[in-house]
């Protein structure tokens, strides 16, 4: 009995609720929260390739200080198998179940427009397999966005990613703190 009100009570003090903000991405594809509490879940835009019922795309932004990134970065990854925000932030993917061929038919040209009307037009940074691509985001501020991705072909599908909104948003975790 006694260790049982003990484990009750250390869970108690070590629960509690999270608020986070977040970049919320909407476009084409599926956008879910990747609900990892620690360090902070985040959400993500999917994209699933209609040739490979496991290649997707994921493109999320994590801001300046998340994962250790001195700015706030967009991402882009290419995968077959599950990724998770720290090995995209730290700029290394697992081993895929198997090589894709990486290309982008119209270059590698990211556009990110902000909601004052300007906008900012860089190519992607590509590790060397090509499947993850970052851009550093400048503001590292920003509330909402659109970014414009370029087509990719992987494996000679053509997947269309089109625009992606970002608009900050919140919400409550209930967990055991990290």
């Amino acid at each position: 009995m006694r260790c049982a009100t003990t484990l009750l009570i250390v869970t108690i003090v070590l629960s509690g609720c999270v608020s986070y903000d977040f970049l919320d991405p909407r476009g084409n594809g599926k956008s879910f929260t990747v609900a990892n509490p620690c360090p902070y879940p985040y959400r993500v835009l999917q994209v699933r390739s209609k040739n490979d019922q496991d290649l997707r795309i994921t493109i999320n932004v994590f801001r300046s200080g998340e994962y250790g990134l001195k700015s706030t970065t967009l991402f882009v990854v290419t995968s077959d198998v599950s990724v998770f925000g720290y090995q995209v932030g730290q700029f290394h993917l697992p081993i895929m179940h198997k090589n894709h061929h990486v290309s982008f038919p119209d270059g590698p040209t990211v556009i990110i427009a902000f909601p004052n009307g300007t906008a900012t037009k860089g190519q992607f940074n590509i590790t060397s397999d090509g499947l993850l691509l970052s851009y550093p985001i400048s503001p590292s501020t920003l509330d909402s966005f659109v970014v414009t991705l370029p087509r990719i072909e992987v494996d000679g599908e053509i997947i269309t990613l089109g625009d992606v909104t970002f608009k900050r948003d919140s919400a409550t975790l209930y967990a055991i703190n990290c």
